[in-house]
């Protein structure tokens, strides 16, 4: 029972942490992106969607990948 009181403890400040992060004034949209899925068609389309609805913004992140784990190895993906 205390494991699950502990996920849901987690899951609250996650929920909170994400709400603190969006904007008051618009919309964010995070791609995350990585040398195995880059946003170059994101980015050649991004113009579009911005002219459509102005207060929507991109931000890119990228998930670092643990040295020694394989690019290769699915397992890892």
């Amino acid at each position: 029972m205390e494991d699950a009181r502990s996920i849901m403890r987690q899951s609250a400040d996650a929920l909170q942490r994400a709400r603190g992060r969006s904007d008051a004034d618009g919309y964010t949209v995070r791609l995350g992106v990585s040398l195995l899925s880059p946003a170059a068609k994101t980015l050649d389309a991004w113009p579009r969607f911005h002219e459509r609805v102005p207060q929507l913004k991109l931000e890119l992140t990228c998930r670092p990948r643990p040295i020694g784990l394989s690019l290769y190895d699915p397992a890892n993906l």
